[in-house]
């Protein structure tokens, strides 16, 4: 197994289809190796489904206070 020792990574999937679009291709052409979304997205459902069907698996939160939908109630 190659041991990588730089992780370059996609910030934003979810932002919008074009976003999440360009970053689905940026694994696929192997030009990143991470990348990090946003849950408060009103497509995240669907784009994440994109992305496991790509073989995409994992993936970082992009902490947000203010963009999209919250996805818990008041605290």
């Amino acid at each position: 197994m190659k041991r990588s020792l730089l992780i370059v990574n996609a910030d934003d999937y979810a932002m919008n289809e074009i976003m999440s679009a360009s970053i689905r291709a940026a694994f696929s052409e192997g030009l990143i190796s991470s990348s990090s979304c946003f849950a408060t997205s009103t497509i995240f459902q669907e784009e994440i489904r994109k992305a496991f069907e790509a073989g995409i698996k994992t993936f970082g939160v992009h902490l947000d206070l203010s963009f999209g939908k919250p996805v818990s109630t008041a605290v």
